[in-house]
């Protein structure tokens, strides 16, 4: 991993640097030592990436309004 990545980047940062990971991988002369260090440190991203997801989805709320005009919170995930 680089230097930069020695912190826990935020969503946006990881998701940008898996997006250049993603244009390096498809270049047709890398050496395969470079593509195995760019997929490892592209799964690492993407766990981070699906963690903070996780994280926000259940921390979402909903605001539906009542009947009565009133707001009312709920959860994403509830069925109705």
């Amino acid at each position: 991993m680089s230097e930069d990545m020695n912190k826990t980047p935020d969503f946006e940062t990881a998701l940008k640097r898996l997006e250049t990971l993603v244009k390096e991988l498809e270049k047709p002369d890398l050496p395969l030592e470079k593509s195995m260090e760019l997929f490892q440190e592209g799964t690492k991203l993407v766990a981070l990436c699906r963690g903070i997801l996780d994280q926000a989805e259940q921390e979402v709320k909903v605001l539906l309004e009542t009947s009565d005009g009133q707001m009312k919170e709920e959860d994403l995930d509830q069925d109705d």
